[in-house]
């Protein structure tokens, strides 16, 4: 009977040791998530690390080109006209090619095949063709005519590095203060770049975007100078015009929206707070690792009765758990970019410029480099210490032996 229990006891600690394992495992990844991801400072070094400042200006242009310059109708009948074609030609293309294909070709995040197209066909010759949206006037027709430097240039007029630097903070400080409780709100100034375009940047600005333009005719030009007209021109004047046209331009009078002194990231809560969950869900990733002190705390109380039987139940488990987690933590970089690399790229829409996945994909791989070390290092203490036990463990038994 004696033998029966302390084998029973002996696996029950053993069991407890796998267990110890496996959640200082998880405790390592989930309480370093739950510390980095809703903490500011980390989006604002990954920001600085990839020098996202410098380069949004102009994959931001790449990317108003290349959305201005996508045809849907080209891309595919099943994605032109979404805005202007009937209910019943969306619900019968929902029907022929199921939901989940239909709203991944509508979403863009794929070509149709070519069973999908002759099904679609059927649609279209009950319904009607869809036909391209007609092209209007106003300040789109002219935006056009304008490439991706020239908007890189405008953004940077308006919203130099420095500015965007202290915009992004803000917006990130605000953002952080509403996800970890301690606003209401989220919202970011926009009065520096009313200030700016009411100055000698806005001006400039108006500047580039006019020299975007057609050149300007003589009539053009009487209108462009009379800021009274009420119809806003757009084109490009003379060298020798440019002098006097300066003190009249401002870029308010080409924005026709009004820019509010907020922007609102996040609207106040109505009723039930929404965070409650993620609240729940980051209180639980702070305690994981009191799970793992708690199963160590179980398998001492259980089995150990001597300092060598501290060490030796202590050590071994925690060698392990420090090994498991350092290969967690290399293991985190080469994930990320395989996830990236085969599903991310992938379940784009096609008019998104690859320079701006490229930037967010920069982004985020920072952020996990940043959580893929600081696992590594975590892991590395641990086995360490699991080691020192163990090795410990073997000198107290040589001791007994020679004794």
């Amino acid at each position: 009977m004696g033998k029966y229990f302390t084998g029973l006891v002996k696996f029950t600690a053993v069991f407890l040791a796998i267990l110890f394992v496996i959640a200082t495992l998880f405790a390592l990844f989930l309480y370093n998530v739950e510390k980095r991801a809703f903490d500011a400072d980390v989006y604002k070094e990954a920001l600085l690390d990839e020098e996202i400042y410098a380069r949004l200006p102009g994959l931001i242009g790449e990317q108003l080109v290349s959305s201005m310059n996508f045809d849907p109708c080209a891309y595919s009948l099943i994605t032109c006209g979404l805005e202007q074609r009937s209910y019943s030609i969306d619900v019968c293309l929902e029907d022929r090619l199921g939901e989940e294909a239909y709203k991944s070709i509508t979403n863009f995040e794929r070509e149709p095949t070519g069973v999908e197209n002759r099904r679609a066909d059927s649609c279209f010759e009950e319904y009607g063709f869809p036909k391209p949206a007609a092209e209007e006037g106003g300040a789109s027709a002219y935006t056009e005519n304008m490439t991706a430097k020239d908007w890189e240039l405008l953004i940077a007029v308006l919203v130099p590095p420095e500015e965007m630097k202290a915009m992004a903070e803000e917006a990130l400080d605000e953002t952080f203060n509403y996800l970890n409780g301690r606003g209401l709100s989220a919202e970011v100034s926009l009065v520096r770049i009313k200030d700016r375009l009411h100055g000698e940047e806005g001006t400039e600005a108006a500047m580039q975007f006019l020299s975007a333009q057609p050149p300007c005719t003589a009539q053009d030009l009487l209108q462009l100078s009379n800021m009274l007209n009420e119809e806003i021109i757009y084109c490009n004047p003379p060298e020798a015009s440019l002098a006097l046209l300066r003190p009249t331009l401002n870029l308010l009078t080409i924005i026709e929206n009004g820019i509010p002194d907020q922007f609102q990231i996040i609207k106040p809560a109505s009723g039930n707070n929404p965070l409650a969950g993620v609240q729940r869900l980051r209180f639980m990733m702070r305690m994981s690792p009191l799970v793992s002190m708690g199963l160590l705390f179980l398998m001492t109380l259980l089995i150990v009765r001597t300092p060598k039987g501290w060490l030796r139940w202590w050590g071994i488990p925690m060698l392990i758990a420090g090994a498991l987690g350092l290969v967690v933590g290399v293991a985190i970089m080469p994930i990320f970019q395989f996830i990236a690399n085969r599903f991310l790229y992938n379940q784009l829409p096609v008019h998104i410029s690859l320079g701006l996945v490229e930037l967010g994909t920069d982004l985020a791989a920072s952020v996990v480099h940043g959580l893929s070390e600081i696992i590594v290092l975590q892991a590395l203490l641990i086995g360490i210490l699991g080691l020192s036990m163990t090795i410990g463990a073997i000198f107290i038994k040589q001791e007994t032996i020679q004794r």
